[in-house]
């Protein structure tokens, strides 16, 4: 058998797996249009809709790790959705008073997003897929950077839109991983 990326599986193995990564980018693709189209509601519910969206992708981000446990990158697939669902639970259950404390809050999450997906890409680096990763982490903290520079904002409903875009781009990494894996064969895995 050949030992795929180092870990223990096989390229079929490895190749069987790519429908996860990629209903995983359909969803953070998903959640992230919905974070862009729905920042026109007032503080409360754009804090409890995005909340509820992150949540959702950082639920699905684990269930995701779960599914590839023992392959690199396990560990910063789990940290990055864990960041992501407590951040995305923490909005929803405190909708934070004022745009400044959600800004901040969304900020947070993003930043950790970003460091777990450039761990987690540079950790799977031999796979295809990984600097698409990689990059989506970096976009995640410029984002979350920016988000923390211009702060505070005169409009409301930027954050929203703006954690919409971090999570279509890691949707857009996670199908590019997805491609690779199902194009993967004993000779690219080795």
């Amino acid at each position: 058998m050949i030992r795929a990326l180092g870990i223990g599986r096989s390229a079929s193995e490895l190749r069987a797996s790519w429908y996860g990564y990629l209903a995983l980018g359909i969803l953070l693709i998903a959640t992230g249009v919905a974070a862009i189209l729905l920042p026109e509601h007032s503080n409360f519910a754009t804090s409890t809709i995005l909340g509820a969206v992150l949540a959702i992708a950082g639920g699905a981000t684990v269930i995701h790790a779960i599914t590839i446990r023992g392959t690199r990158g396990y560990y910063w697939e789990l940290l990055k959705g864990a960041a992501e669902a407590a951040g995305g639970i923490l909005i929803y259950l405190s909708p934070m008073k004022g745009a400044a404390a959600m800004t901040l809050a969304v900020a947070i999450v993003l930043l950790a997003q970003g460091v777990g997906q450039i761990g987690c890409g540079i950790k799977i680096k031999p796979q295809g897929g990984w600097l698409v990763l990689a990059l989506a982490g970096v976009f995640s903290l410029l984002i979350g950077f920016s988000l923390i520079t211009r702060f505070p904002f005169e409009r409301i409903d930027e954050p929203g839109p703006m954690a919409g875009l971090a999570l279509g781009v890691a949707g857009i990494a996670y199908i590019v991983m997805a491609i690779a894996r199902r194009n993967l064969t004993p000779e690219t895995a080795a």
